[in-house]
């Protein structure tokens, strides 16, 4: 029983705040190919609900984002991106647990960012199982030093390093003065790791796979192993490779 408190989707986060971190994730997701401007997203023909669930000041709470989700199943999403979180030596939440066997019991996939913090555990909701938590490697296919890691990890992606100019470049834009401002920028994290692994999944279910597992396991069983042999907690199953999970095989290097 949702209630909409808003029903403008715009990032209200100014310039001198950081800008648009939701644009950022949405661009390496969806953004439009073959226009000679900016990027490609990884799957550049998509439908992307845009649903804010925190402030301008990039906070918010465990209430708001579940109510995002409920909204978003209801619309007929296919996939949900949460690059956000909470701490994850925090205690459960019934809430969240809640609203995200909700989305698994209604064949929605869900990726959550692993977090920023370089500690262990990863964050919540990335830590419960029904969710598919991604960290962040840098160029080097080495886990970035602000990476999230743990047991519960399950891939890893381009998250960058710490430094904008070593990091992912997207779109991007700032309010200012009640107007949107569109541009392109470089941001590092997790949360830019997250939406590559949602743009893999969109790519899966275009090609006619689907339920929340067989998408999981196409993706874990085709990454490229990183780290020490098999699962680990510092690149989970590997790193997501968009070609080996679309062919259903497991190749040696990224393609």
């Amino acid at each position: 029983n949702y209630v909409i408190t808003d029903k403008d989707p715009t990032d209200e986060t100014s310039k001198s705040d950081g800008g648009s971190h939701g644009t950022h994730v949405a661009g390496i997701i969806g953004a439009v190919a073959n226009n000679s401007e900016g990027i490609t997203g990884v799957n550049w023909n998509v439908k992307i609900l845009p649903v804010r669930v925190l402030g301008a000041s990039g906070s918010g709470s465990s209430w708001d984002i579940a109510e995002g989700i409920y909204y978003s199943i209801d619309q007929g999403a296919d996939i949900i991106n949460l690059s956000l979180g909470r701490d994850g030596s925090a205690p459960t939440s019934d809430l969240e647990k809640e609203t995200l066997n909700y989305a698994y019991n209604n064949n929605v996939t869900v990726f959550a960012a692993s977090g920023n913090e370089g500690t262990t555990p990863i964050n919540y909701p990335a830590q419960y199982d029904s969710t598919v938590a991604v960290g962040s490697i840098n160029e080097n296919n080495e886990r970035s030093s602000f990476s999230n890691y743990g047991p519960k990890l399950d891939l890893i992606a381009p998250g960058g390093f710490n430094s904008n100019s070593n990091s992912i470049y997207s779109t991007w834009g700032y309010y200012n003065n009640g107007d949107p401002i569109s541009s392109y920028t470089h941001m590092p994290g997790t949360s830019m790791a997250t939406p590559y692994a949602s743009g893999v999944a969109a790519l899966l279910i275009s090609n006619g796979v689907t339920g929340v597992d067989n998408i999981k396991n196409r993706m874990t069983s085709t990454a490229v192993d990183l780290g020490v042999s098999g699962k680990d907690d510092y690149y989970g199953y590997g790193l997501v490779d968009a070609y080996g999970a679309l062919l259903d095989k497991k190749l040696e290097e990224p393609y």
